[in-house]
């Protein structure tokens, strides 16, 4: 049985810094140095869930708490001013990908509204692909702001994402599937009709078209800068905007589409395309 509450003078404590560590270690293995995430103390986090500005909810499996998230009124108003923020959300490992995220945060977006929050915002490691594809799934939009830090000698950059809790969700959910099976549908129509193009790859949130982008992928370095040079990568964005157009795509997500090479990725990224366009 999955409950969700806020904490209570009963908790532990250092049971709910231990989420945080764990986490940490966990998801940012691939991102903070390990020799800082090894030193990390045990009940670090202990403390600053009492803090009296925070509000801070846990998610339990039966008596067992799994997951936690704190919230507060901006701590940034000279980027946020008057916006609710949610300052972390960390669940154990193993407790992942089981849909109590999704619970916990729309539980949170409830309690904030009630606080009298309509503009929620965050911040999360850009390099933290698994959170942000979440917090996409979840409707946030991302923000320009960003901010960096140095973790463990190593300088990270934060990207800030936000939800209007005002927009009537249900429409904003049919409508990403729209403009999802748009951009899909024509995505394969540009790369059928260009037999140099290899395939097609986009990022973005789909109820916010104009964040959203397509690239299209030609094999070779050498095949791209012949596409440039011979006028063809020119003929392919004026297609990629026809046939957008022509399939209902809203006017606003209507932009130049990007250009990529298989090789290159492969060489320099692994064949990460979040990587290559970063």
């Amino acid at each position: 049985m999955i409950t969700i509450r806020y904490i209570n003078k009963s908790d532990d404590r250092n049971e709910i810094s231990n989420i945080y560590e764990r986490s940490w270690k966990s998801a940012y293995k691939k991102i903070i140095p390990k020799s800082y995430l090894d030193s990390i103390p045990e009940g670090n986090w202990a403390k600053k869930v009492d803090n009296p500005d925070w509000a801070t909810l846990v998610c339990l499996e039966d008596d067992k708490i799994i997951g936690t998230c704190s919230f507060c009124e901006s701590r940034f108003p000279e980027f946020f001013p008057g916006y609710g923020e949610i300052i972390s959300m960390y669940f154990l490992p193993g407790y992942t990908r089981k849909g109590y995220g999704t619970l916990l945060m729309k539980r949170v977006l409830e309690e904030m509204k009630n606080f009298g929050f309509n503009q929620i915002f965050l911040w999360v490691l850009e390099e933290n692909t698994r959170a942000i594809a979440f917090y996409e799934k979840m409707g946030f939009l991302r923000e320009s702001k960003r901010r960096t830090d140095v973790i463990g000698g190593k300088e990270v950059s934060e990207i800030s994402y936000r939800i209007n809790l005002l927009w009537d969700e249900k429409k904003m959910l049919e409508m990403v599937k729209v403009y999802r099976a748009i951009v899909e549908k024509s995505e394969r129509q540009v790369v059928a009709h260009f037999d140099e193009l290899i395939l097609s790859v986009s990022f973005g949130a789909y109820h916010s078209p104009e964040q959203h982008f397509v690239a299209y992928v030609f094999r070779t370095e050498a095949d791209l800068r012949e596409a440039r040079s011979s006028g063809l990568a020119e003929k392919i964005r004026d297609y990629h905007r026809k046939v957008l157009r022509e399939n209902g795509y809203p006017s606003s997500g209507i932009k130049n589409c990007r250009f990529a090479s298989q090789e290159a990725c492969d060489r320099d990224w692994n064949g990460n395309w979040f990587y290559y366009f970063k």
